[in-house]
């Protein structure tokens, strides 16, 4: 049986579908109570992605969540062609009528220092973009990370080949999300924080294909959250998209569902293989929980009932 323990989360994610899919799924399962959300300019441009989340709020009708943005430039900023999908979600008609007095985001640096100082326990960090806004925190005040109970990160690729593909000088081992700030990863590494890490080793066994697309789509006529999902999705049609943020979140609630190695990283910081993630001996990097197999099934049955709660 898998614990039904109360986890207080706060969402670092970088606005893109899979991270606004995330949070609705953070927003509605029970074990989760979500404090607290940053978004920061990875496969996003940020304005456009608070307007989506807090649309989706209101058209899920779920509480409002702290929200707060990092508007800077990342060091390797994703294709423009892929964070510009952020401002067609708001385009969407049924999130289009929610947009309205939306509000002016806080900013995220102050809002996760917030949420970690007011903390009476530990909470825990799901981050599903680059961990720009978890560095910075940690930089400033390196205590604070006495009161992260665990970092619960979407990154890297193990003992596959990365996604970082086609960009001049890089070499194709990275994965999107390290290679976008990889200091910042580097700097996370250097804290003594328990680590878990869904990289592409597990992801790439769990497709947003035709087949999930259309399970949605089913769903989508009785329920809200499942038409989100469908149709964010919709907007990026004949692009290899996988359910690597979900997942990552789903491996909090349901570590059940999941097979873990403890290894040793570290993260490459210059050179074509900058933002690589490898496996090193022991001693020589960091321990990591790092998720080696999962039960593909039984993740996308969760995820299609969660969704269609609401």
């Amino acid at each position: 049986m898998f614990s039904r323990q109360k986890h207080r989360v706060f969402h670092d994610c970088d606005g893109n579908s899979d991270d606004l899919v995330t949070g609705i799924l953070l927003r509605l399962a029970p074990e989760v109570e979500l404090v607290g959300t940053a978004i920061s300019n990875g496969l996003c441009y940020v304005h456009e992605s608070h307007a989506a989340m807090r649309s989706i709020e209101r058209y899920l009708g779920t509480p409002e969540v702290d929200i707060g943005i990092w508007d800077g430039e990342m060091p390797n900023p994703f294709p423009d062609a892929w964070r510009s999908d952020s401002r067609r979600y708001n385009e969407l008609p049924f999130l289009a009528q929610k947009r309205s007095t939306l509000g002016k985001p806080g900013k995220a640096v102050s809002l996760l220092r917030r949420c970690l100082r007011q903390a009476s326990h530990p909470i825990t960090v799901v981050g599903t973009g680059p961990l720009t806004v978890v560095a910075e925190v940690l930089r400033a005040n390196p205590k604070l990370a006495g009161k992260i109970r665990q970092l619960v990160i979407m990154g890297g690729a193990v003992r596959v080949p990365g996604n970082v593909k086609n960009v001049p000088g890089a070499d194709g081992s990275a994965e999107w999300n390290v290679f976008c700030d990889p200091f910042a990863f580097k700097t996370v590494l250097a804290h003594d924080i328990p680590i878990r890490l869904i990289s592409l080793d597990v992801t790439n066994q769990l497709a947003v294909n035709q087949s999930l697309l259309q399970k949605l789509s089913e769903r989508a006529k009785t329920s809200r959250a499942s038409n989100v999902a469908a149709s964010v999705w919709g907007i990026q049609d004949g692009r290899e998209i996988y359910l690597w943020d979900p997942t990552t979140a789903i491996s909090l609630i349901r570590p059940d569902l999941f097979r873990f190695e403890y290894v040793d990283i570290d993260v490459v910081t210059d050179g074509a293989s900058l933002g690589r993630l490898v496996e090193v001996a022991p001693g020589c990097g960091r321990t990591v929980e790092l998720a080696t197999g999962v039960d593909s099934k039984a993740v996308l049955s969760y995820f299609l009932d969660l969704l269609g709660s609401l």
